[in-house]
């Protein structure tokens, strides 16, 4: 799997088989390569971003996660364009085992109940930095792909956050 080669294979959709169980069903719930394919958004704010302050959709729980299946996904293949926030980004693939290492630690490490977006960026930067160092390519290709999802700035482009608020 190295810089993602072996990820590369994979379609990132979930629930492709639903056209299988329910009617009118013809695409995935869910594109981690292409969430906008799904009417989800790819960019925190940005195209098919689901408001908070409704009450459907659990607040956008489903919806808008979108970004960051996303974020996965390039922090995993890699990827480059341009976000919603008209930002320029190039990430590259750190592979799916990596990246679910990134993932898992900080899932079971940093996140509450109670984070939001700007959390998780910085959780992943710290269970990043954990596992393979400050100064790490995987530190800087998590910053990179946080950046694509229009959460924070690419890698290099300002401290680093110190702490989950």
């Amino acid at each position: 799997e190295e810089n993602g080669e072996g990820s590369r294979g994979l379609d990132w959709a979930i629930g492709e088989d639903r056209k299988n169980y329910l009617p009118g069903g013809s695409t995935p719930l869910r594109s981690k390569s292409n969430p906008k394919a799904s009417s989800q958004p790819d960019t925190y704010l940005g195209t098919n971003w689901y408001n908070t302050s409704n009450t459907g959709d659990f607040g956008g729980v489903h919806t808008n996660s979108g970004v960051q299946n996303y974020w996965f996904n390039l922090l995993s293949v890699g990827g480059s364009g341009t976000n919603d926030n008209g930002d320029g980004y190039t990430v590259t693939g750190i592979g799916l085992s990596e990246a679910d290492q990134i993932i898992y630690r900080t899932n079971t490490t940093y996140l509450v109940p109670t984070s939001q977006y700007a959390d998780w960026r910085t959780a992943c930067i710290n269970a990043a930095i954990d596992l393979y160092g400050s100064s790490s390519n995987e530190v800087a290709q998590v910053e990179n792909a946080w950046h694509a999802g229009g959460v924070g700035p690419a890698a290099g482009k300002c401290d680093r956050p110190k702490s989950v608020a």
